[in-house]
């Protein structure tokens, strides 16, 4: 990420475990210090998505921020049902916060991470072998320009509304299609 950004790293299966002391400006020695503590843990799988993000963003609810995710897309750990991915998705959008996601492993999701990423303004990557550098390059500068969160879109003079939710994500570089009710 570009200088000047402020990154927290954590480790997450079954519980989120903070491997820096809050958030650290990129190119640290502190941040530096926590990617070699991540790198030295062995992933455990069985990853509990909703409460690692939820803690994520407990301490910074007032910043706009962006949560990457680096993984295989699964939550094993929490099968989370249609109601409890909404109420995430509400939240997170209520707390300006875009998910982005790198994929990776021989075995990995993309629905969980592609409706994370879509409905809060944040991209995937499921790189290819040969591609990661630019996979993991693409994605930090796609997470460098913050989506635009927008609240209660209505048409004017015509009572259309969006048809899901009072909030949405646009981000300068994707189409956003946006569906309405009413007249």
């Amino acid at each position: 990420l570009p200088a000047g950004h402020q990154v927290k790293v954590a480790a997450v299966d079954t519980t989120f475990e903070p491997l820096t002391e809050g958030f650290q400006l990129t190119g640290s020695a502190d941040l530096k210090q926590s990617v070699k503590s991540l790198a030295s843990r062995t992933p455990m799988g069985a990853t509990d998505l909703t409460s690692g993000l939820r803690a994520a963003f407990a301490e910074n609810t007032s910043e706009p921020m962006s949560v990457l995710y680096i993984g295989d897309g699964m939550s094993a750990a929490d099968q989370l049902s249609v109601k409890n991915l909404d109420s995430l998705v509400d939240e997170l959008l209520q707390h300006s916060i875009s998910f982005h996601a790198l994929l990776l492993g021989p075995n990995v999701d993309t629905q969980l991470p592609g409706i994370l990423a879509n409905q809060t303004g944040g991209t995937f990557e499921q790189p290819v072998a040969l591609d990661a550098v630019a996979s993991a390059e693409r994605l930090a500068t796609q997470m460098s320009a913050a989506p635009v969160f927008v609240k209660d879109v209505e048409v004017s003079g015509s009572g259309l509304k969006l048809a899901a939710g009072d909030s949405v994500a646009l981000r300068a570089d994707r189409h956003t299609v946006l569906f309405g009710q009413g007249s």
